[in-house]
C-alpha cells in the first residue's frame, strides 16, 4: 500500500509544475486580443513600426531583440498566435 501512495504522490508532483506552467500561458482569446492591440495598422501582420523584430526574436531565440541590430521583419498573425499560445511571449500586458 505504501508503494501506491508514493507512486500517487510522485505522479501528483510531476503534474504540479505542468499545471503551474499552463496557468502562465495565455489563452487563444488573450493572444487574439493581444495581436489586435499590437497590430496598429490592422493589416494582419506586424512590421517594424509594430515591434515585429522583438516578437520574431522571441520566437527564434528566446531573447529580446535590439531594434537597432535587427533587419526589417514582418510577422504574420498565424505565426504570432501560434507562438503566443505556447507562452513564448509570456502573458499579455493590459
Amino acid at each position: 500500500m505504501t508503494f501506491f501512495k508514493m507512486a500517487a504522490a510522485a505522479a501528483l508532483l510531476s503534474l504540479s509544475p505542468m499545471a503551474a506552467m499552463a496557468a502562465e500561458m495565455p489563452s487563444a482569446e488573450q493572444c487574439e486580443a493581444w495581436f489586435v492591440k499590437v497590430d496598429t495598422n490592422k493589416d494582419a501582420t506586424l512590421g517594424d513600426q509594430e515591434d515585429a523584430a522583438k516578437y520574431s526574436d522571441l520566437i527564434t531565440s528566446g531573447s529580446q531583440a535590439s531594434s537597432d541590430t535587427m533587419p526589417s521583419v514582418t510577422l504574420k498573425k498565424d505565426d504570432f498566435l501560434a507562438a503566443c499560445v505556447k507562452g513564448t511571449f509570456g502573458m499579455p500586458t493590459t
